[in-house]
């Protein structure tokens, strides 16, 4: 059977399929682990920037008497506590 295709080096159109099938499979359970990673990641992000709201929020208190107020509008600077909050740039209205 070799001698019959000669010093023809390379792959067969089958096999070449057969790898993408497989690689196509391997993509398809590893897309949704990814997926499930990443929701994870974001979650503790959020946890931990929450914390952190927490402590300067608390640490206001106790040098002002009260916490700060609610932040209106985009790009809003915190002076005393050198915080700039961010707008989302779809809707322009503040991530917090």
């Amino acid at each position: 059977m070799l001698a019959a295709r000669g010093n023809s080096a390379g792959f067969t159109l089958i096999e070449l399929m057969i790898v993408v099938a497989i690689i196509g499979l391997l993509a398809s359970i590893a897309l949704p682990n990814y997926a499930a990673f990443q929701l994870k990641t974001k979650t503790a992000e959020v946890k931990s920037n929450l914390a952190a709201i927490v402590t300067v929020e608390e640490a206001y208190f106790a040098e002002f008497g009260s916490y700060v107020a609610a932040v209106v509008g985009c790009d809003a600077q915190i002076v005393e506590l050198d915080i700039i909050v961010p707008c989302t740039p779809e809707s322009g209205r503040s991530v917090f």
